[in-house]
């Protein structure tokens, strides 16, 4: 026995809850649910609006911006040394820095790491970041080289005794010292994940020429050099200014300061010069990480809406049902203050329960944060967590919202008549309008989420099952150091040793193409596109659909439906057989189209309506790279033979392990399926709460009106009729709700759709969540029904 009043309270109100504590848990999940997604939601935005990179010296430099080029396929790309001395017109100029990315081998203690990623910065940048580069005295920068984190702890075993020893880059005549390790927040700039850093000098040993030693008496290869290297578009800048200025006034002065050489221009068709505020080395990863912060919002004011109405539905219901101990209590004196007090004292271990809740989700959410590849891009290596004062002001606020459901329905039960016999007849028209008004919203809500659900599901699954290919065949990719010689077997699908086993080839891999640009004979327009060299039976290996097929493959090009489209003048691209197109790369050449086919899915489901081009894998250029496809059971026997002819064949070959495409692709829609599947696990969270929602009404309707229930039963209603009769205002709110859920659908998709890829509005998912929402409301008047059968009419019409 509990002698303590507060605490007996406290279990004679939890004992109130006995055969509905799982609902109360759902409510109390929701709401922690609400919690961390504010959090988070509150974090993420300090993280876009507020919050520099951890690296940046925000205190020194307070308006920081980014120039660069951008291009639609490819993305975001360097700018020249040309290009950069146009910021010097700028007004109010605090410092200039910049950092190129290259991919090098380089040989440490005689070990050679292949593919090595490489920042070449120049001596301002450190001057622009918080963080600090060890030095070594007496050794100029330009002969010093810095590790980072990731690539030592990963490739160089985290054993200190590298930090002075030297390593030696592909073409770096000059050994360079390892002058320590760089924090972890340098592992990561946008896409870019830079192994090794060192100072920008050492460029000149990484152009396509060999470039003279320094302090070499040959100045005319020096010109040629520099010349190269202030053309070249690799830089990415970082400035600052003393004020703050539009970016878009920064682009103009740079764009009339600029000069560009005509003898040596790199300029990539279709791209453009941008200046962003703040350090963005990702302009496409903050875009989409802010439409997704975009979507959370929505995602909370929705589910705030709709917890708050199941909370005063719930706790509306739970004061019904128990309506006599409440008037028992106000009989006896009790005031709206002590109602308020034990309302507040009765939520003591609810606060528990959601504190709980809410700690576990957070760390779950955090962690699945930071392993999100588009946060990995935006953050770079800086952990994502919430702080704890977020955290306790956002379940603080969700507590408060939930305490406050609980007492206005009891403030408001508190102004009935004492002694009413007629329980429930004292209830107003406005209060059974707001009543029917809530349904309409919670009703609304669900069907609303459901069928966004519905439609990325859907169109999750077309895109899947409309990708024409056959996923099961395999990949193996072979990279080298220097120069090779193509097999002349690959033109026409075999691999030396296989004679009998087909093999296609492509050059570089299925996921890796290469950008140019392609414009039909007799136009000035040009259309950017990805281009892929491949063998002749490149296409049969993967089964694609010809959509279009003529003439001699390897004297021309395939196109791909979407680029054929732009291409074409006719719809069945009739017009596109045999018609010369221009294709530019490093150099222009003209091919005649021999052929379409069914986009291919180089960069997963969702984007495999990008334009291809597709040449004969006999004009490739050299590159350092190919891949060679098979079918599954070939693929052993294919990892083998060319293991075997790239050890005999090429420089330092590194075979990569085999892949089906199917994985290939899986792994580049990872994000996209993990966030339909995030978006199908609220919208169930969602709908399972209205479902109770929807029953504690229907059942305290039935309460309030158990004596008209008794008359029908009396003149021998059935109990489908009854269910029909406890169902009329949920199906009457249901027609209003679905008209304002479309509107609502209709809206978003004229506004969102287009950062999710996917329509939002499909008149094809609407039928079936009406018709389950009907159902839902049907199965939750069933068990009141049930419950009310079994009582005695007796005590049914005693109210009458």
């Amino acid at each position: 026995m509990l002698s303590h009043p507060l605490l007996f309270e406290l279990a004679t109100e939890w004992r109130t809850w006995k055969g509905q504590w799982f609902k109360y848990l759902i409510l109390l999940f929701g709401f922690s649910l609400l919690a961390v997604l504010l959090a988070m939601g509150l974090r993420i935005g300090e993280l876009l609006f507020i919050d520099p990179p951890a690296w940046v010296n925000s205190d020194k430099h307070k308006n920081l911006y980014t120039l660069s080029r951008y291009h639609q396929k490819v993305g975001m790309h360097g700018v020249s040394l040309n290009t950069i001395e146009g910021l010097k017109g700028i007004p109010g100029i605090e410092s200039i820095a910049y950092i190129a990315f290259r991919s090098r081998s380089i040989k440490h203690q005689g070990t050679l790491f292949d593919s090595t990623e490489i920042a070449y910065f120049s001596e301002s940048f450190r001057n622009q970041i918080s963080l600090k580069f060890p030095t070594k005295e007496g050794v100029a920068e330009s002969q010093l080289a810095w590790v980072s984190t990731r690539f030592f702890e990963q490739e160089l075993k985290g054993n200190p005794a590298v930090i002075g020893s030297t390593i030696r880059i592909t073409r770096n005549p000059v050994p360079l010292i390892i002058a320590g390790v760089l924090p972890p927040e340098l592992n990561r700039l946008g896409k870019n994940q830079p192994d090794i850093w060192v100072n920008d000098k050492n460029l000149r040993y990484h152009t396509p020429f060999v470039a003279p030693p320094v302090g070499s008496n040959n100045p005319e290869k020096e010109k040629i050099l520099n010349k190269f290297l202030r053309n070249a578009p690799i830089y990415y800048v970082i400035f600052a200014l003393e004020k703050a200025i539009d970016p878009a006034e920064i682009q103009q002065i740079v764009a009339a300061n600029f000069t560009v050489d005509s003898a040596m221009t790199f300029s990539m068709p279709g791209s453009e010069l941008r200046v962003q505020q703040g350090v963005v080395f990702d302009p496409e990863t903050k875009q989409a990480l802010k439409n997704q912060w975009l979507a959370l919002l929505a995602l909370i004011l929705a589910l705030s809406i709709i917890l708050t109405i199941n909370a005063l539905t719930l706790f509306g219901g739970h004061i019904v049902m128990h309506w006599r101990s409440i008037k028992t209590k106000r009989i006896l004196g009790a005031s709206q203050k002590s109602f308020l007090l034990s309302d507040l004292w009765s939520l003591a271990l609810p606060l528990i329960f959601l504190t709980l809740f809410s700690y576990v989700l957070l760390l779950l959410g955090e962690k699945t944060i930071n392993f999100s590849e588009l946060y990995k891009s935006f953050a770079g290596n800086t952990r994502f967590s919430v702080s704890a004062p977020i955290w306790a002001a956002s379940l603080l606020l969700t507590f408060v919202v939930l305490y406050l459901s609980k007492a206005m329905q009891v403030l408001n039960f508190s102004e009935e008549k004492l002694f009413d016999r007629a329980f429930g007849n004292s209830k107003t028209r406005s209060q059974l309008l707001l009543a029917d008004l809530f349904l309409v919203i919670q009703l609304a809500g669900g069907f609303l989420i459901a069928s966004i659900a519905a439609s990325m599901a859907l169109s999750e699954w077309q895109s899947q099952s409309a990708v024409s290919i056959d996923r099961s065949v395999t990949e193996v990719k072979i990279s080298y150091n220097g120069d090779a010689k193509i097999p002349n077997s690959l033109y026409s699908g075999r691999f030396p040793g296989l004679s009998s086993i087909p093999v296609g080839a492509s050059i570089p891999g299925f996921q890796e193409p290469l950008t140019a640009s392609i414009k039909r004979a007799g136009t000035k327009t040009s259309v950017s596109v990805n281009a892929i060299y491949v063998s002749e039976n490149y296409f049969d290996l993967l089964a694609v659909n010809k959509v279009t097929w003529s003439g001699s493959w390897p004297n021309g090009v395939i196109v791909s439906r979407s680029l054929a489209s732009v291409l074409a003048e006719k719809e069945d691209y009739s017009d596109l057989e045999a018609a010369p197109v221009a294709v530019k790369m490093l150099f222009e050449k003209t091919y005649p189209i021999v052929g379409v086919i069914d986009d291919i899915p180089h960069f997963g489901v969702s984007q495999r309506g990008d334009p291809m081009v597709y040449l004969p894998i006999s004009a490739a250029f050299l590159n350092n790279n190919m891949a060679l496809i098979s079918k599954p059971e070939h693929a052993e026997a294919l990892a083998d033979a060319a293991n075997l002819w790239a050890q005999k064949n090429l420089l330092n070959p590194r075979i990569s392990p085999i892949e089906s495409l199917d994985e290939i692709i899986r792994q580049t829609d990872s994000l996209r399926l993990g966030f339909l599947a995030a978006t199908l696990a609220v919208s169930l969270l969602i709908n399972i709460l209205i479902f109770i929602s929807i029953s504690y009404q229907i059942k305290s309707r039935i309460k309030m009106t158990e004596h008209e229930y008794g008359v029908r039963m009396v003149y021998g209603c059935s109990a489908s009729h009854l269910i029909l009769v406890a169902c009329r205002d949920c199906f009457l709110a249901l027609l209003v709700a679905v008209p304002i859920a479309t509107a609502g659908l209709w809206w978003l998709d004229s506004r969102y759709a287009q950062f999710l890829d996917v329509p939002l509005l499909r008149v094809s998912v609407l039928p079936p969540v009406v018709l389950i929402t009907a159902l839902l409301i049907l199965l939750a008047a069933t068990v009141p029904i049930a419950s009310l059968l079994k009582k005695s009419l007796f005590g049914l019409m005693r109210h009458t």
